[in-house]
């Protein structure tokens, strides 16, 4: 044995040096970092940016401090569109070299893309003061100066430069428009005028001085000068779009598109023209025609606007709910740019709304094996798991994803419904932190409001309705919600149910008019709106409301019954008694309608037609309506025998019915019949454990008789906890100590 082991390690240290031999011998041949460098520049050469990367970074490895190879990192990642790592590596090359102009360009109109102008400028003095004087960077520096409200500065560098540069005709021409911003109208004006006419063919100086009309609402002006470009430049797709846009400014859609057709017509492929034509079909509808020239955008689309094209022409087709279409175009796009693998999320999403739940979680799955800090991969991967009621699954992904993108509201509310079982306060306490992050994420703010009206916390509710009211702007015009109208519903809805539990049903009414005039046709709103007014007793707004929902649905015992009421309510029995006769007529064995006239009987005072009516619904059928509403007459009537009778065959016919069992509970304690009170008190409790008018009472009367302190201390107590300041709670608290 030791022997063997001897021999497996002289093999292992044999194959451990061959090893490192051959891997020195690799590395002796390309540890030079001007050959290093070389490579990456011939793979960028090649078109194959990764590779160049893998080179360079290769080279700062034998050699840190060589800027131009950071450089060239930073040229690469800025056209992958990787601002950050791009900014980082041209960041450092001029650190290293502050004369390498290149990379202290490529900042500054990295920096102008990002909309970073306060460092553009801080960067373009920085160029001109080490690197020398240079067109663009004097152009750059005046734009950026005037960006940041600098107009004076702006056209100082506007002045040298064109000293400098006396034959750059960019120069006149910005200093023209900065002085019209500077409020020299007249002398900028009368200088870009001047211009034009000494420069009739040069079409940019005729555009700017357009810009300039438009800049001082001389529409005319511009007008004219586009149509005369339009003839003298039939290929330039410039002056259309200008007299396009023009159109459009005043509204006149239908123009503008005959302006932009006429340029396809004339031979214009020009991208800018297909892509302003499918923006006009689209606000006008037609979806169809969007589409085509969407498509045709991206067909003429330069290599610069190519994966732009695609991604407008991707998110419509999502918009449409053309999923696959959409989904198609990400995967190109993603195929065609491989920085922008973090769409994969958005084709999971497609497959998702496609249906395609399998083919999603195999993406999602691939997608977190091949990059496990992709916070949307984790919320999507949560989304399906939640979908599949694997709530403990789902949690931990929505942490995941909400650790790694830590800003994301959407993260954090999901987060927190996956507690809602467990503990309804830490929900709230999530969802109030994600709608700290982004005030505007409505669904998780309707999920609060929701929560605090199942909590019985009626004004937190209203006050989280109210608040997502007032987003959408438009309080009193819902029909013009576009496409918000569902979800606004839905507020209005709870908001009205939620100020009627408060007993505010003169705001509620407002809310209920607004929904019916609304949607007419929508027989809830109708029906809620008849109902504030019944619960208001303003009966005459009421019945027609009724009658409106009756002879729509003509068999509905609910509407029935609510127009009888109105009827009674204001003492007009006869009337009702003849609306249910009425409905007989039509209906004569529905049995809801008679249990209904039965009500109108005991509210006449004519008790023996009502228990005539009531027991024949009793011996005919298993009604259990009938049978409570028999044995409710015979408690009136103190005959305690029958009352008993008529509860226990209604809770034969209803085990689970906490009514039935509550009333014949509360009769045995009336009549002093407390063991059987106590039976029946318990069974309400193995039906619902935590019924607090049935605790309430067993307390007591196990207090009443002495026994079972213990139960009727917990049960008091408990009852407390929920009900803190009710007197009756408290007084059987004090009875049981």
């Amino acid at each position: 044995m030791i022997s063997f082991m001897n021999q497996f390690s002289c093999r292992l240290l044999i194959y451990v040096t061959i090893l490192v031999m051959v891997a020195g011998g690799y590395g002796c041949s390309g540890d030079d970092p001007e050959q290093l460098f070389q490579q990456g520049i011939d793979a960028m050469e090649s078109e194959k940016p990764d590779e160049a990367i893998i080179w360079f970074k290769k080279a700062l490895q034998q050699r840190p401090e060589m800027a131009i190879a950071h450089y060239k990192i930073g040229q690469i990642y800025h056209k992958k569109g990787n601002a950050k790592q791009a900014y980082a590596e041209l960041s450092r090359a001029v650190q290293q070299d502050p004369k390498l102009s290149e990379a202290r360009k490529e900042l500054a109109f990295l920096l102008v893309e990002n909309r970073a102008l306060k460092q553009v400028v801080d960067v373009c003095k920085e160029y001109l003061e080490i690197n020398g004087n240079d067109e663009k960077i004097y152009l750059i520096l005046a734009n950026a100066l005037a960006y940041t409200k600098n107009v004076d500065k702006a056209i100082k560098v506007l002045e040298e430069g064109g000293k400098i540069y006396p034959d750059n005709i960019s120069f006149p021409v910005n200093l023209a428009k900065m002085l019209v911003v500077q409020g020299n109208v007249e002398e900028g004006r009368s200088m870009l005028e001047s211009l034009a006419r000494e420069r009739q063919d040069d079409i940019d100086v005729q555009l700017a001085l357009v810009q300039l009309y438009e800049k001082i609402e001389r529409y005319d002006l511009a007008a004219l000068i586009l149509e005369e470009l339009i003839k003298r430049f039939p290929t330039d797709a410039q002056p259309y779009l200008g007299l396009a846009t023009l159109s459009l400014k005043k509204e006149q859609p239908d123009r503008a598109k005959a302006i932009l057709v006429g340029a396809e017509k004339s031979g214009i492929n020009d991208s800018r023209i297909y892509h302003m034509v499918a923006m006009i079909e689209n606000s006008q509808g037609n979806s169809e025609k969007a589409i085509i020239y969407f498509t045709k955008a991206v067909e003429t689309a330069t290599d610069a606007t190519r994966q732009q094209r695609l991604m407008i022409l991707a998110e419509y087709q999502s918009y449409l709910k053309n999923y696959k279409e959409a989904q198609e175009l990400f995967e190109i796009i993603i195929a065609e740019d491989s920085s922008k693998k973090q769409l994969k999320s958005k084709v999971v999403e497609l497959f998702m709304a496609q249906g395609e739940f399998e083919q999603a979680r195999s993406s999602v799955d691939a997608l977190l094996e091949a990059d496990s800090s992709n916070a949307r991969g984790h919320f999507l991967k949560g989304l399906m798991m939640l979908q599949d009621k694997e709530v403990m699954g789902a949690r931990e992904q929505f942490s995941r994803a909400k650790e790694l993108a830590p800003n994301a509201a959407e993260n954090q509310f999901l987060y927190g419904m996956t507690f809602l079982k467990e503990s309804e306060q830490i929900t709230i306490s999530e969802i109030s932190e994600a709608l700290k992050k982004n005030p505007n994420l409505m669904k998780a703010r309707m999920a609060l409001a929701e929560l605090y009206a199942k909590k019985g916390e009626y004004q937190h509710s209203l006050d989280e309705l109210n608040k997502i009211i007032a987003k959408q702007g438009e309080q009193d015009q819902l029909a013009q919600l576009s496409g918000k109208q569902a979800d606004i519903v839905k507020v209005r809805v709870l908001r009205l149910a939620i100020l009627m539990k408060m007993g505010k049903q003169d705001v509620a009414l407002t809310d209920a008019k607004l929904l019916a005039e609304q949607q007419p046709d929508v027989p809830s709103h109708i029906f809620r709106l008849a109902e504030i007014n019944f619960a208001l007793r303003r009966f005459e707004d009421a019945l027609p409301l009724y009658e409106q929902l009756q002879s729509e649905k003509p068999d509905s015992v609910q509407i029935l019954n609510r127009i009888v009421g109105a009827y009674m309510l204001q003492k007009k029995n006869e009337q009702a008694l003849a609306t249910v006769d009425a409905f007989l007529i039509k209906y004569p064995d529905n049995n809801s309608a008679k249990l209904v006239k039965a009500k109108i009987y005991l509210a006449q005072g004519t008790e023996d037609l009502a228990e005539k009516l009531l027991l024949e619904e009793t011996g005919q059928s298993e009604n259990i309506a009938a049978l409570v509403m028999l044995a409710d007459l015979y408690v009136k009537q103190d005959k305690t025998a029958l009352a008993v009778e008529y509860y226990d065959k209604a809770q034969k016919l209803a085990p689970e019915n906490i009514s039935v069992t509550m009333k014949l509970a509360d009769l045995y304690l009336k009549k002093g019949m407390n063991d059987k009170a106590i039976s029946s008190y318990e069974n309400v409790l193995t039906i619902k454990a935590d019924f607090l008018p049935a605790m309430n009472n067993l307390a007591f009367l196990y207090a009443e008789g002495g026994v079972n302190l213990d139960r009727a201390l917990e049960l008091a107590s408990d009852v407390l906890k929920k009900l803190p300041n009710n007197p009756n709670v408290l007084d059987t608290l004090g009875w049981v100590y």
